[in-house]
């Protein structure tokens, strides 16, 4: 598959046909359909950019969780232009979550601190939503942040063993399959 809109609009169309009845769904109404099928993006470079590409899946009845980094050089959620991107995200309909990236901090293996930096910019995101953000998703996670299927009282952290274990994942990370 090319990385191109044509082709991921294909994409979604063959998983809305198939046999296999896929429902989309996302993190919190997963065990309310047969075959559940969540999309998520990691917004690591252009809010623009994903702004358009929610409008493309809204229109094809399609809804995802599109997940934002609040420290990053690449854009400013902060702003009045990253705010009007976020929007436009949500007024598509997906549920905007935080993209953690533990490399901002000190973490060393002590999830607790992480569980509290976490909520801390939940909290932040929250306030530029102007709504609760309650999923999130680790940027780049270390080996020992994936293995200790950390639990975020009040979120659900999308790198949950649940969800690589009980569930197809598929990554094109890096415009690359894996």
């Amino acid at each position: 598959m090319d990385f191109t809109y044509q082709d991921y609009k294909n994409m979604l169309v063959l998983i809305k046909s198939s046999g296999g009845g896929y429902q989309f769904c996302n993190y919190h109404n997963y065990n309310s359909v047969e075959n559940p099928c969540i999309l998520r993006h990691d917004i690591d470079l252009d809010l623009q950019k994903a702004a358009c590409f929610a409008e493309l899946e809204a229109k094809m009845g399609v809804m995802a969780t599109y997940f934002v980094l609040v420290n990053t050089n690449f854009y400013n959620v902060f702003s009045a232009q990253g705010r009007q991107f976020l929007k436009r995200i949500k007024i598509c309909g997906h549920e905007i979550g935080l993209h953690f990236d533990e490399m901002q901090y000190e973490i060393c293996g002590n999830w607790n601190y992480l569980c509290d930096r976490v909520k801390e910019e939940a909290n932040v995101l929250s306030i530029v939503l102007e709504t609760p953000v309650r999923t999130v998703s680790m940027h780049r996670p270390s080996k020992g942040l994936l293995e200790a299927d950390l639990k975020i009282p009040g979120m659900v952290n999308s790198y949950q063993h649940i969800f690589f274990h009980e569930f197809k994942y598929f990554s094109d990370s890096r415009m690359h399959w894996r």
